[in-house]
């Protein structure tokens, strides 16, 4: 598996646009496939832990701002609370980028997993197939059905 930033994936999509993906990642095998789940596995447990921080900062910013609602506006303690609550801002903003990057990634895999199961299920299938016609090909059943076919319209 290869990672990339900033790749361009104008030869990637069938219209030609001239496009960027942030992140990139290049699947080669089966191999690579779950390396990247496992890999999504083992940041889950720190995802879970920025989701409940979210959470909380969210509580501490409405409070925050109920606090600087009892306050004069301007005032200094008002312009202290008011930069504590710019800067929780701040921090749960780029968590929560964080976690929507590792949902967007996680659907992506799960959508790379289920095109590997159809793929993988559809040429079974068709190894199975030319199994069958195998066996009906060693068994001289194509030479004889093919000798009848043949000589079939001669008859009219």
């Amino acid at each position: 598996m290869e990672l990339k930033t900033d790749e361009q994936i104008k030869k990637l999509n069938t219209f030609g646009v001239d496009a960027k993906a942030r992140n990139f990642a290049e699947i080669r095998s089966i191999e690579d496939l779950k390396q990247a789940r496992t890999e999504l596995e083992a940041n889950r447990g720190q995802i879970d832990g920025y989701r409940t921080l979210v959470a909380t900062m969210d509580s501490q910013i409405t409070a925050l701002q109920a606090q600087m609602d009892l306050l004069a506006g301007g005032s200094k303690e008002w312009q202290t609370l008011n930069t504590q609550m710019q800067e929780l801002i701040t921090q749960r903003d780029a968590m929560q980028t964080g976690i929507a990057e590792f949902d967007q990634n996680e659907a992506l895999l799960l959508q790379n997993e289920v095109a590997y199961e159809e793929g993988k299920k559809a040429l079974d299938a068709k190894w199975a197939e030319l199994a069958t016609l195998k066996k009906t090909y060693d068994s001289g059943m194509a030479d004889y059905l093919s000798l009848i076919h043949i000589s079939e319209p001669t008859r009219h």
